[in-house]
């Protein structure tokens, strides 16, 4: 899902997914806990992938995962923040973001991730002071 395999003996601390229905929307949240050595695996795993980069997160992605406003064409708009789940705004850690809507609808790369018609997202977070990582999936 994330584009790199996850410790095996890694310990998962919380796990919740809503997909079902139709079209199966929903969200899957995670939150695995990795010791030093997992860490340090996991992280050589990561290094090459080019889909992981540094915090902070950028602007758009930052809206929806933690909410806020922004100011377009005169108007403002107010996104909320994920219900449910703590996923920390860290300084010290590293991201992956995959646009699965772009995947099916190449047509759309160009119009910006909130001013799309659905969400289809996979994101994750790994906190380097923790040791934690964190999986968000979206689908709308």
């Amino acid at each position: 899902m994330i584009d790199t395999e996850i410790p095996k003996n890694a310990k998962v601390l919380d796990y919740k997914d809503t997909h079902g229905g139709f079209l199966g929307d929903g969200d899957l949240y995670a939150v695995i806990q990795f010791d030093k050595n997992e860490k340090n695996s996991f992280l050589k795993n990561i290094e090459k992938n080019k889909k992981w980069k540094k915090t902070p997160l950028q602007k758009d992605l930052k809206l929806i995962i933690y909410g806020g406003e922004l100011k377009k064409d005169g108007n403002y708009y107010v996104y909320e923040p994920l219900p449910d789940y703590n996923i920390p705004k860290t300084k010290n850690g590293i991201y992956y973001f995959k646009d699965r809507f772009v995947e099916n609808y190449p047509e759309e790369a160009d119009t910006n991730i909130n001013d799309r018609a659905a969400y289809n997202i996979t994101f994750a977070l790994f906190d380097l002071d923790t040791n934690k990582l964190y999986i968000y999936k979206l689908d709308t």
